[in-house]
């Protein structure tokens, strides 16, 4: 739970670099799971990334007043990156993960992009949850797990054309929803 949610990041972290503890663990809570998520795309081992994510939050904590930061997620996510990628020369991991690095680097070409999508899958659970139950179920039997209109119709006991209204309401209501997105991926 975010302690202080109406308060953007670089009010917290100013706070932070005024010995403020409270703004300090709003923001480790805030991005702890985010951070822990990406690295995972770098390393497979959760526990390394939970400790490479202590330590960057260990490393701002101590540094927080010499710390030149213009954007606190921009500057969190760069930190992880190269945490991951010492620790995997560290590690020997290297050799093994190169393949595995360069397909990661180039789906996630950008930190910006990842960030994005992170926002992006919030955004989506939080409109997934208002729409009528209905709608999501149908949304989530055919997007998430892949089954089909007609698949889902006879689970249901639903005539097909149902299924399909309800599908193109529940995505009609996504899109509006998270239309900006759709606008911030366009720029």
């Amino acid at each position: 739970m975010d302690i202080f949610p109406e308060y953007d990041d670089m009010v917290l972290w100013r706070a932070v670099e005024r010995n403020d503890h409270r703004a300090f663990s709003a923001l480790y809570r805030r991005y702890y799971r985010d951070m822990v998520l990406f690295c995972g795309s770098y390393v497979r081992d959760r526990q390394v990334c939970e400790d490479i994510v202590q330590n960057i939050f260990i490393r701002l904590w101590n540094g927080r007043r010499v710390l030149a930061v213009r954007n606190f997620r921009m500057f969190l996510m760069k930190s992880a990156r190269n945490a991951c990628l010492n620790e995997m020369k560290r590690g020997g991991i290297a050799g093994s993960y190169a393949d595995y690095i360069s397909r990661t680097c180039s789906m996630y070409a950008d930190i910006e992009g990842y960030i994005l999508y992170s926002d992006l899958e919030s955004n989506m659970m939080e409109v997934l949850s208002s729409i009528p139950p209905q709608y999501r179920e149908v949304f989530v039997e055919n997007r998430f797990k892949g089954r089909t209109c007609k698949e889902i119709a006879e689970s249901l006991g639903l005539s097909y054309r149902t299924v399909e209204e309800r599908l193109r309401k529940a995505l009609k209501i996504i899109r509006t929803r998270l239309k900006e997105y759709d606008d911030r991926t366009k720029r």
